[in-house]
């Protein structure tokens, strides 16, 4: 998956998380998470920087030295990874709480315990994410070497990458409103909650759908590439 279905992703699971904020007047904490979440799930893709020679990583004589031993969907792909970014999240979050009086905030330690989640969700979902290809992840590299993957969709799918990063536009766009709705007495926090569930279990049936018939959806798409090239 590339970089725009990541984040796409990552806004679906984040959206309840910033309604929730939202509702209870943690406007800042919403906006951090949101910046927090996005940053965090691009972060496994970091290791790219190291096969580009051009890159700064490469004049770095002490990284250099150990450039040979990272490669794409390695180390920054598994759960160790995901843990490491987690705590780094918290532990900035635990500065800017010491740091600022003047900001609010959820309570110090929900504060700590949603920036620890945050990142080590939104890691642990790009590699999910990932895994979800042919080429697939070793999740607890180096400790095991087993790689794990669910060929569903090529990295590179277009109609998948797009799927994810329109829905999680859309959800986003769905937080922003249902918010108002809420402020202005439209509709209650348990109503537009049930949409959300709603929306969620629709994703889940569409995935599904394109899970298991991927070889028919497939087929189809060949069937039409071929038709559109013959004209």
């Amino acid at each position: 998956m590339h970089n725009r279905g990541h984040l796409g992703v990552t806004l679906i699971l984040l959206s309840p998380i910033l309604f929730y904020l939202l509702v209870n007047e943690y406007l800042f904490t919403a906006f951090y998470a949101t910046l927090l979440a996005l940053l965090c799930t691009t972060l496994p893709d970091i290791d790219l920087k190291f096969q580009t020679k051009s890159t700064i990583l490469h004049r770095t004589p002490v990284i250099r030295r150990f450039v040979p031993n990272i490669r794409h969907r390695g180390i920054t792909h598994t759960i160790w990874f995901a843990m490491l970014i987690g705590t780094l999240s918290a532990g900035v979050s635990t500065g800017l709480l010491y740091w600022n009086e003047v900001i609010v905030f959820l309570p110090e330690t929900q504060f700590i315990v949603l920036s620890f989640g945050l990142g080590f969700v939104s890691v642990l979902f790009h590699v999910v994410g990932d895994m979800i290809t042919p080429r697939g992840i070793n999740p607890i590299h180096p400790v095991s070497y087993k790689n794990l993957s669910i060929p569903v969709s090529l990295a590179g799918n277009r109609f998948a990458n797009e799927f994810f990063s329109v829905l999680g536009f859309l959800l986003f766009i769905y937080t922003m409103g249902s918010t108002i709705v809420y402020y202005i007495n439209f509709f209650s926090r348990e109503q537009i909650m049930v949409v959300y569930g709603g929306l969620y279990a629709s994703i889940l049936v569409v995935f599904l759908i394109y899970a298991l018939g991927k070889p028919r959806f497939d087929a189809c798409a060949y069937f039409i590439q071929r038709r559109l090239l013959n004209r």
